[in-house]
């Protein structure tokens, strides 16, 4: 009997040394995960989340429906400035995220993998006039109005940049209506928002 109490106390103290060494090992196992996880890893944790956006002097909220290797799209009830419809966001344009949490997700589909530029052929393709943030230094100074905004409709997409024929976002793309046409470079594009 006496054999059996010692092998037991013995068994306990060893279950709870390899218990406190676990404990010990998963904070910095749980830091170790967290230096994997990727921006775009902890936004697609947030599908269907409503986010608040801070783009540099640009900020949305909405709601996160679509996601892809670098950019998101949100449907804002209230947009960039105020108006509603859907926002594609390069995620290199967002400073901060309020809203977010540690939930994230690996995503290996076709839409996760593709680039930006695919998104801008789509609303190329598309036809319909669009606004364009811009980051500050970025913007033309054109007539159209707000420098740090550029409005109409893409009209091609190369491998890093776009080319936008200004026109009002009220009216279709007719060569009267065009002001001029921007090329702009994908980096100075702080958001996408369809306008009709």
């Amino acid at each position: 009997m006496r054999w059996n109490d010692l092998f037991e106390d013995l068994e306990a103290r060893m279950d709870a040394a390899a218990r406190a060494d676990r404990e010990a090992e998963l904070p910095e196992i749980i830091r170790a995960e967290n230096a994997e996880t990727s921006f775009a890893s902890r936004l697609r944790g947030h599908q269907g989340a409503v986010l608040s956006l801070q783009l540099g002097a640009h900020s949305c909220q909405g709601e996160v429906v679509s996601l892809g290797a670098q950019w998101l799209v949100l449907e804002a009830p209230q947009g960039v400035d105020s108006a509603p419809g859907q926002i594609v966001v390069p995620y290199s344009a967002i400073t901060a995220v309020r809203g977010l949490g540690r939930d994230r997700v690996d995503d290996d589909t076709v839409l996760a993998k593709l680039p930006i530029g695919h998104v801008y052929r789509a609303l190329s393709r598309d036809r319909q006039p669009v606004m364009i943030g811009l980051w500050p230094g970025y913007a033309p100074h054109s007539p159209a109005g707000d420098p740090a905004v550029v409005t109409g409709t893409i009209d091609r997409v190369g491998r890093d940049h776009i080319d936008v024929a200004e026109h009002a976002a009220d009216v279709a793309r007719r060569p009267r209506a065009i002001r001029t046409t921007v090329v702009l470079q994908f980096g100075s594009v702080a958001f996408v928002r369809s306008v009709s």
